[in-house]
């Protein structure tokens, strides 16, 4: 694991059963994305070191494409929405125990798929909690090219149509929301003005799947030995709100609603 970029202190209170999960996590992935076709690694980079280094160089960094970069999470939110991205690169001081959650919101509300959180200090506690099967660790300082492999190994594998509980891994991926929380509140309210209440009783449901969504992915922090049925529910929410979204963009159309996104 110290090979692949994690810092001793991040791996050595690690147990049996997680070093084994993360191994296999950085290692079988990787071997079979390297016999698939390649595909750009598409990546959004937050910290304000960081984002300037790739972004100088990501013109030199193999089958990497850089989506954003941005000093705070803050500018990245407000520069919305942006394309799917594969891993979200977050640079950050410190890890505390009450930061995972944050970080899953960063996760859901930027839309990516996997983080890579580079961070200075973190408690072993804190870097435990962290869900494995969407965030890796990493403590600085670390070098473009350690970024480099570590998204490249993070990229999600292609699932197979009839994958099921059974066949589940960390590799299913999750689909990037298309309204915001926001959007979502204003068509929620545009029964009184539009005769169909269909968007917003579709909004309701779609609130209902990213609330779903967040629970299963803190749930993963807190049982690591079910992670991988928690990540096949985290999965299967996000296909059911991807779905969903579908229909509401659906009558969006029909219907002649306005909308920013």
């Amino acid at each position: 694991m110290v090979d692949c970029g994690d810092a001793i202190g991040s791996v050595a209170g690690l147990d049996t059963e997680m070093l084994m999960t993360r191994s296999l996590q950085a290692f079988s992935s990787t071997e079979v994305i390297q016999r698939a076709p390649r595909k750009p690694c598409r990546i959004i980079v937050i910290g304000e070191t960081l984002a300037e280094r790739l972004q100088a160089e990501a013109s030199i960094m193999e089958d990497l494409q850089l989506v954003a970069a941005s000093a705070t999470v803050e500018a990245c939110l407000s520069g919305r929405p942006y394309p799917p991205s594969d891993v979200l690169v977050i640079e950050i001081p410190t890890v505390h125990v009450d930061s995972v959650r944050q970080i899953i919101r960063w996760l859901d509300d930027i839309g990516s798929r996997k983080a890579l959180l580079v961070y200075r200090f973190a408690s072993t506690e804190a870097l435990q909690g962290l869900p494995v099967t969407r965030v890796h660790s990493v403590q600085a300082p670390v070098t473009s090219h350690v970024v480099h492999r570590l998204c490249m190994g993070m990229r999600p594998l292609p699932v197979a149509a009839d994958s099921g509980p059974g066949g589940t891994d960390g590799s299913l991926s999750i689909s990037p929301r298309r309204y915001s929380n926001e959007t979502l509140a204003r068509l929620a309210r545009l029964s009184t003005t539009v005769n169909c209440e269909c968007p917003k009783h579709l909004a309701e449901l779609i609130t209902d799947l990213v609330a779903f969504e967040r629970y299963s992915s803190e749930c993963e922090n807190r049982h690591l030995k079910d992670a991988a049925l928690h990540a096949y529910l985290h999965a299967t929410a996000s296909r059911a709100r991807n779905l969903i979204e579908d229909a509401l963009a659906h009558v969006i159309e029909v219907e002649g609603i306005q909308t920013n996104e």
